[in-house]
């Protein structure tokens, strides 16, 4: 009886483990993040219900460009909209497409046009794709790098991307295309401690990353920086990081400002700051 309960028990913790591999990975390959949410619950098949925006769709999807030039050449709309606002963009997305992707913005479609109830741009999926030239592709049809007010941001596919595959190069390339790396991630009007790009570097434990932009970046937002390298713990390594980080920002700073701040300066979090820069 103890064994039978010990297996079921067992099971109990493989089964969901199992299902949260299966659904994290796709042709033996780690799921980019945002379109495996969004897209693995659409079936392309009930996307569209007028048969020309569906074969418009599946050619997009396939990549076919004469079929795309001659289905919008004969009056179809390239950004015809279907279930959840998905458009001809999204198939191609959904199907990794360059081809797709590629002959809708020559045909007119919109880099720009929103889907998925409208919290997801065609360049907040494509940062997370194997294949960059997706994302350059929207990026020279003039896809903006910085998107708020509910929409999923470049930058998030971005981060997503170098969790998957340990490279910084989609952010890098929002970057060199004009992303402001310290911009609030909010329409409403920002307070001083509002959140950028830079800041949830810091905040989800990429402070190299983050010094490296500190160090080229003109002017920060400086208190919520410092708010946000201070709000945990690092490794060593980590620590002499954010060491160097805490020393430019506070150089920055009036040191009467810093003084007027104290939750954010903490006695105890500058002597130990202190302590990493003598050694």
């Amino acid at each position: 009886m103890r064994s039978v309960l010990w297996q079921t028990w067992l099971f109990s913790l493989l089964v969901p483990l199992t299902a949260c591999n299966t659904a994290l990975s796709y042709a033996g390959r780690p799921m980019p993040y945002t379109s495996g949410l969004i897209f693995e619950q659409i079936d392309r098949d009930e996307v569209f219900s007028d048969p020309a925006a569906k074969a418009l769709g599946e050619a997009a999807c396939r990549g076919q460009t004469k079929a795309i030039e001659a289905s919008i050449a004969s009056g179809v709309d390239p950004d015809v909209r279907g279930l959840k606002g998905l458009t001809p963009m999204a198939m191609a997305l959904k199907c990794e497409s360059f081809a797709g992707v590629k002959a809708l913005l020559e045909n007119g479609a919109d880099p720009n046009a929103i889907f998925f109830d409208g919290w997801v741009a065609p360049l907040s999926v494509a940062p997370e794709y194997d294949d960059r030239r997706i994302m350059e592709a929207l990026l020279a049809a003039g896809a903006h790098v910085h998107i708020a007010g509910g929409i999923t941001a470049p930058f998030e596919g971005a981060l997503h991307y170098k969790r998957r595959t340990g490279s910084w190069d989609r952010l890098d390339l929002l970057v060199q295309h004009g992303l402001n790396i310290d911009t609030y991630r909010s329409k409403s009007p920002p307070d001083r401690y509002a959140p950028t790009y830079l800041s949830d570097l810091l905040s989800s434990g990429e402070p190299w990353k983050a010094l490296e932009y500190i160090k080229q970046g003109p002017r920060v937002n400086e208190h919520r920086l410092l708010l946000a390298a201070n709000s945990r713990y690092y490794s060593n390594s980590e620590d002499r990081c954010k060491a160097e980080i805490n020393t430019i920002l506070r150089s920055r700073l009036d040191p009467e400002e810093v003084e007027r701040f104290p939750e954010e300066f903490g006695a105890a979090a500058q002597a130990r700051v202190r302590s990493l820069e003598e050694q």
